[in-house]
């Protein structure tokens, strides 16, 4: 079974009502459960400014609409972080990223004090704002008895020492039917596809709309007529499926964004099925396959190269000992150069790779060249 997830982000006071009141219409109509996740206190105006704002709490009616929905079956609640404010330290935005671990641990325990209080229930999923976090975060949610962190593999950390599960996004709704091609090319037993959406992604204007509402049902309608597909709660899914620590989450991310990922080129993109959460047993089978078809690409490149060498060596009309020294040490000269080049941030993409065969091929030919 190919298992899918939903998780809409940004719930609060100031997100649109009734833009959320129709995606949960939609979820109940399929009895579907999707995972809203949810901020306690939102920043007031500018979520990526990291000056002073004031703060909006969860109001009654927004809270009221949550508790409905948990009982309808059609929402499950995580905690989204505790304002959704950047603190503004390193790249990017983040809410918990380099703060410090009593400020996190306090940020935590309240946002799901409030958010607790107001939907009347236990919280024991967390979604930080931005997908960002750091070991810091981890550490707290643990102390505070949290069960999972929902983020994704980009831009994630992991302890393999940590007993929390670990359930990043992987798409957006838009993309499920290619993910779950890909899915089934691949027959992992136990795939897993969260799809993550906002507010601004549906029926909304910009460039950032993905789907319109009638997409969405036709969406969920497809799912609920495959049969080799199940769509679970974040919940249920970490009930189901009992591998999903850290070391699952670690292999993933270095799967998808490690360094063999950066030296394949584009048609190799079926071996990295990025929509999918995949087990440490199929991304063995990956890696293998991957590592066997890079050596063989790249070995032939610089085969290819060499023989060119060969060739040019063969047919230079001019005394080929007064020119092979300049090929010969030319080569080696522009081989080091590149090399340094290829390798200044330690992050080398396959188009660097590619040139560094084909000049050592073209090195080696010139230097076996009679």
């Amino acid at each position: 079974m190919i298992t899918v997830v939903f998780r809409y982000d940004d719930y609060s006071t100031v997100s649109k009502t009734d833009t959320e009141v129709r995606i949960i219409e939609v979820f109940k109509k399929y009895s579907i459960s999707c995972t809203f996740g949810v901020v306690p206190y939102m920043v007031a105006r500018d979520r990526t400014d990291a000056g002073p704002q004031g703060l909006v709490p969860l109001s009654p009616s927004k809270a009221e609409i949550l508790k409905n929905a948990i009982e309808s079956g059609a929402v499950e609640v995580a905690l989204h972080g505790y304002s959704h404010q950047s603190i503004g330290l390193g790249p990017g935005n983040s809410e918990f990223r380099g703060l410090k671990y009593e400020e996190q641990l306090e940020r935590i325990k309240d946002g799901r004090r409030l958010l607790q209080n107001m939907v009347g229930m236990q919280v024991a999923l967390f979604i930080p704002p931005w997908n960002t976090y750091d070991l810091d975060t981890l550490k707290a949610l643990e102390e505070l008895g949290l069960r999972c962190i929902c983020a994704s593999n980009k831009y994630g950390v992991g302890a393999c020492s940590s007993r929390l599960r670990f359930l990043p996004k992987t798409c957006g709704p838009h993309q499920l039917r290619s993910a779950v091609r890909a899915a089934r090319k691949l027959s992992d037993p136990e795939c897993i596809i969260v799809a993550l959406f906002h507010e601004y992604e549906i029926e909304a204007p910009g460039e950032q709309m993905k789907l319109t509402f009638a997409q969405l049902e036709q969406i969920l309608a497809w799912l609920k007529s495959q049969r080799d597909i199940s769509i679970l709660s974040t919940s249920q899914a970490l009930n189901a499926f009992p591998h999903l620590g850290a070391e699952r989450f670690l292999s993933n991310k270095q799967h998808f964004s490690g360094a063999r990922r950066r030296l394949s080129p584009g048609f190799f993109s079926a071996l990295y099925p990025e929509h999918l959460y995949l087990t440490l047993k199929t991304l063995k089978g990956l890696r293998f396959k991957t590592s066997l078809y890079l050596s063989v690409f790249y070995v032939a490149i610089a085969l290819a190269f060499l023989f060119v060498s060969l060739e040019v060596m063969l047919h230079l009309p001019l005394s080929t000992e007064k020119v092979l020294p300049y090929f010969r040490y030319g080569t080696i000269a522009i081989l080091v150069a590149a090399s340094a080049y290829a390798l200044r941030d330690h992050r080398p993409s396959w188009k660097d790779a590619w040139v560094l065969a084909a000049l050592l091929g073209l090195s080696v030919g010139f230097w076996v060249a009679p």
